[in-house]
């Protein structure tokens, strides 16, 4: 199980990548999956570099993200756990007003922004010394993961309708998740089976609260 680089870790990860919008506005038709995602990578990079370089730029990337990541639109069951809430605080059964729906939609979206925010600062910075495969990993892994839910032991998914906050960024996790890719991906001979499990979870939304046992 060796890949030759990171690129070939996400198709093998992703293997729909390449054919994605974002992906394709950047490759040649003669590419193949692989160099079309290392394209994109490279851009993205560019893309990133110019921003961290940049704060106007930093905020049109970060409004780009905003515009991509950020719920639109509350659910219906938001609305109604906002009415069961003010009735246990003795509030009774409370009309919610458009402009009431406004204000709660601005709130929510205000705290998806700031932990996006922390994601996008971190990856971006000189701190985050790692390639641009890595940091695409971290960051589309990140946006699939729900608050975590302590029943299941796992974190929940996302959809466009979820009203959490992004998960908190754990520079240690990231790190301990760095490393074992890049044994997984290096190595020629048998994998051990902690580092097989370490794979097999890096689709699954159970691989960040593993990470975080491990710290």
């Amino acid at each position: 199980m060796k890949y030759k680089n990171g690129e070939e870790f996400l198709n093998h990860l992703y293997s729909d990548m390449h054919r994605e919008e974002s992906v394709m506005h950047t490759a040649n038709k003669s590419n193949t999956p692989v160099e079309k995602i290392e394209k994109y990578l490279n851009r993205l990079e560019r893309v990133h570099d110019k921003a961290s370089k940049n704060s106007h730029k930093m905020e049109v990337l970060k409004k780009f993200y905003y515009d991509k990541y950020v719920i639109k639109e509350l659910p219906d069951s938001y609305i109604e756990l906002q009415k069961r809430i003010a009735r246990e605080r003795g509030y009774g059964d409370i009309t919610v007003t458009e402009e009431m729906k406004k204000e709660l939609l601005a709130q929510v979206q205000n705290e998806q922004k700031k932990s996006l925010n922390l994601w996008i600062d971190y990856l971006t910075s000189d701190d985050a010394m790692y390639p641009m495969w890595f940091k695409h990993y971290a960051f589309r892994g990140m946006l699939k993961l729900n608050k975590f839910d302590k029943e299941k032991q796992e974190f929940g998914k996302r959809s466009k309708t979820t009203t959490e906050p992004y998960i908190e960024l754990n520079r240690e996790v990231l790190a301990k998740v760095y490393d074992t890719i890049v044994k997984v991906m290096g190595s020629t001979e048998e994998i051990s089976e902690e580092i097989s499990k370490a794979l097999e979870l890096c689709k699954s939304r159970r691989k960040y609260r593993w990470y975080l046992d491990k710290v």
